[in-house]
């Protein structure tokens, strides 16, 4: 199977060998100092079919079947920071069918002044568990329209007040890069233990917070992303090498 990146125009490889350039000497020391936001999306039954090993004739056994589910598949929106060392709460943004979605009014409310709000008001040189938020802190977001890091007629520069007035210190970051972002690789864990619980899917809406929600308190250690935080200069100069291209991260 061919590997899966986000497609990559012109304009955002050469955002991202820009990036790469301007920063592949930071240390990793320096890539400590970040909180790494990111949302992401569980659902409640597979996006893909599986695959097996099976004979010729063995095509109807229960165990090899793959069952669809006539409720349909939902999806709840999950959001949450990452630091070396610190891992904040898990908030449930929505559900489908709730409303519009995720929009910059949401995110201003819940997510800047709710959850990072918490965190970045403890700037002043305090500990929030064993990570230290000092006065050379930054928050890492990517670039998506929700996030509002770009002030419009429209927007009214709604989201970037939020930041200064919660002493959010969010840096330019390229765009479509997952690769550079640790938190992704913690949702990819996360995914996997949920799979790792029912493999063929077929949660309940309400099943599925729960399970979301025990996994990221209980399974989800700083062991399992204190590595990945570590890992930024060797993606970063990945980029470099590749021109901006994607990366195996």
């Amino acid at each position: 199977m061919p590997d899966c990146k986000p497609f990559l125009s012109e304009e955002y490889r050469l955002k991202r060998w820009t990036f790469s350039i301007e920063n592949w000497d930071r240390t990793k020391e320096y890539w400590r100092r970040g909180l790494y936001y990111d949302e992401s999306t569980v659902q409640t039954a597979l996006r893909r079919r599986l695959k097996i090993l099976r004979k010729r004739d063995e095509r109807r056994r229960l165990d090899c079947i793959q069952f669809k589910f006539q409720s349909g598949r939902t999806s709840i929106h999950v959001a949450a920071v990452i630091g070396y060392n610190f891992k904040s709460k898990l908030v449930i943004l929505s559900t489908e069918g709730e409303g519009k979605g995720f929009t910059q009014k949401k995110y201003e409310k819940r997510i800047l002044r709710g959850l990072l709000e918490e965190i970045c008001k403890e700037k002043n040189g305090r500990y929030i568990g064993d990570f230290c938020v000092g006065e050379d802190y930054f928050v890492v977001e990517d670039g998506s329209r929700i996030h509002g890091k770009k002030d419009t007629k429209r927007n009214k520069g709604l989201c970037n007040k939020a930041r200064v007035e919660c002493f959010i210190y969010s840096i330019d970051w390229p765009p479509c890069s997952p690769d550079l972002n640790p938190i992704e690789n913690v949702w990819r864990i996360l995914k996997q233990r949920l799979r790792n619980r029912k493999p063929y899917g077929g949660w309940t809406l309400e099943e599925l917070k729960d399970a979301v929600l025990e996994i990221w308190e209980h399974e989800i250690t700083v062991k399992d992303f204190n590595k990945y935080i570590d890992s930024l200069p060797e993606r970063i100069e990945k980029v470099r090498f590749r021109k901006g291209g994607s990366t195996h991260w």
